[in-house]
């Protein structure tokens, strides 16, 4: 009974405008209901010996009910109801998270003692590492806010379409460490397409109704690494690497996407060489994310079938999240050569507007340059991000510039995005190392271009990758005849 009239209540007051029932309109409603439902407790015949009694036991009754009522319309419009995991919850860590809010255990609020009165709503949208980076790492932090005080809150995915699988690996990252307040929300069906697709939707808990086949998305789903001692599995000495399956996954995936878009597929070198690209990206994640050398990663891509200016075009988007140490923070333990180079770019352009580690940053996308020591001893390694962008500018080629390849890089405070012009390494003459110095020049005598090279405000704990390009078949083909 209770529960009829608390939704009866909740469904007036938010006709009225408002669902807290804080105004006198409100309260003037809920005596009334409470009225009425004194009302219908103290109806009836009373008949037998103790008539008196028994009407001052019906008062006595009616009273307490009625309290007992009010207590809970006071208590809000609408229900709370909290899952055992709730109710169970307790602060957990989490490396992403505690590096964004640094008092994240102080704000954290046991849930009992939380408001229960308002219902906190945090809205994601411009979600996208690859082109709002800032944005999205400060949406990221709000998600955490919210989670150390809010007994009950829906999180709404505001974009009509996922543009980037890169910020969707750092939520379902941080997922397990957030409270489970968040319940509900709006979605699209596009975006619902691609969370189902990458098998995201355990991973965060969404429970949303599948709307047909994703019969326009092809995915690459979420695939993670963890270090040896959380490892579970009783033949993980036996197994394949599992960078090892992820790269021969991939490359099934993108001959797939080839055979959609422009019936053609990966030659065996082609395949070979993807493969060890997405298997060197992978193994730096492992070896530099954590100083032991045992570091988690985590990857997810899909391409979707869109409609565009009356055209069908295929978007590509790829996502790699390492957490742990930052690209520059890894760079300190690097070769005594590779430091001084290091140290000495950052020195020549201390004034020009970008943190040292920043610049440290974009000297790791330059060819020769690794934290390995062993790997520059043996003048190899440090060409894993060049080969990506090769990648990505051969397959994306295209002459709509609304199209064009995008590639971003967040680790630590240092942000770097690439797109047209600054999107290719240049080599000096045969067997050089390809430089990408994003100035016009192409100099590291000259400063990186602020707009693509700069600092955020908040420290992300780790490394996180997002790349999107299109799929066009007859630049496709010009790219492979080149």
């Amino acid at each position: 009974m209770f529960a009829v009239f608390r939704r009866l209540f909740g469904h007036l007051a938010q006709q009225a405008g408002d669902p807290t029932g804080a105004t006198p309109a409100t309260s003037d409603l809920r005596r009334n209901i409470l009225r009425a439902y004194r009302r219908r407790l103290m109806t009836g015949a009373i008949t037998g010996k103790f008539q008196r009694e028994a009407k001052i036991a019906r008062r006595r009754y009616a009273r307490n009910k009625t309290q007992k009522l009010a207590k809970c319309l006071r208590q809000g419009g609408k229900a709370v109801r909290l899952s055992k995991s709730t109710l169970l919850g307790r602060f957990n860590p989490s490396p992403i998270l505690d590096r964004l809010l640094p008092d994240r255990e102080k704000q954290w609020i046991p849930i009992m003692r939380r408001d229960r009165d308002t219902i906190a709503e945090v809205e994601l949208k411009n979600f996208s590492i690859i082109e709002h980076p800032e944005g999205t790492v400060q949406a990221i932090k709000k998600l955490a806010e919210v989670s150390c005080v809010a007994m009950d809150a829906q999180l709404h995915f505001a974009d009509a379409y996922c543009t980037d699988i890169a910020a969707y690996l750092v939520l379902a990252e941080v997922w397990p460490a957030l409270s489970h307040v968040y319940r509900g929300g709006r979605i699209s069906v596009p975006t619902q397409k691609v969370i189902d697709a990458v098998r995201l939707r355990s991973a965060l808990s969404m429970r949303f109704p599948r709307e047909g086949e994703n019969s326009d998305v092809w995915a690459f789903p979420l695939h993670r690494r963890r270090p040896s001692k959380i490892s579970k599995s009783v033949e993980r000495n036996l197994a394949p690497q599992t960078r090892e399956k992820v790269a021969d996954g991939f490359c099934e995936a993108v001959d797939q996407w080839l055979g959609i878009t422009a019936d053609l597929e990966l030659t065996e070198e082609g395949r070979a060489k993807f493969a060890n690209l997405i298997g060197e990206l992978l193994d730096n994640a492992e070896r530099h994310s954590e100083l032991s050398k045992d570091g988690s990663w985590s990857i997810a891509a899909f391409m979707a079938r869109r409609q565009e200016d009356g055209q069908e075009v295929y978007r590509c988007y790829m996502g790699f999240l390492s957490e742990g140490t930052s690209i520059a923070e890894s760079l300190q333990t690097a070769a005594p050569t590779v430091r001084s180079e290091v140290d000495e770019y950052s020195k020549l352009h201390e004034r020009a507007g970008q943190s040292k580690d920043t610049l440290a940053t974009l000297m790791a996308l330059q060819d020769t340059i690794t934290r390995d020591a062993a790997a520059t001893a043996g003048s190899r390694g440090g060409i894993g991000f060049q080969d990506v962008l090769e990648f990505v500018t051969m397959f994306g080629a295209t002459e709509a510039e609304s199209r064009g390849p995008r590639f971003t890089i967040i680790s630590g405070r240092s942000c770097i995005q690439l797109r047209p012009p600054y999107m290719n390494g240049m080599k000096a003459g045969p067997g050089e190392p390809r430089l990408l110095w994003c100035n016009p020049s192409n100099s590291p005598a000259a400063p990186p271009d602020k707009d693509y090279v700069f600092d955020i405000e908040d420290h992300f704990a780790g490394t996180i990758v997002g790349l999107s390009f299109v799929l066009d078949s007859e630049n496709l083909r010009k790219s492979i005849n080149a």
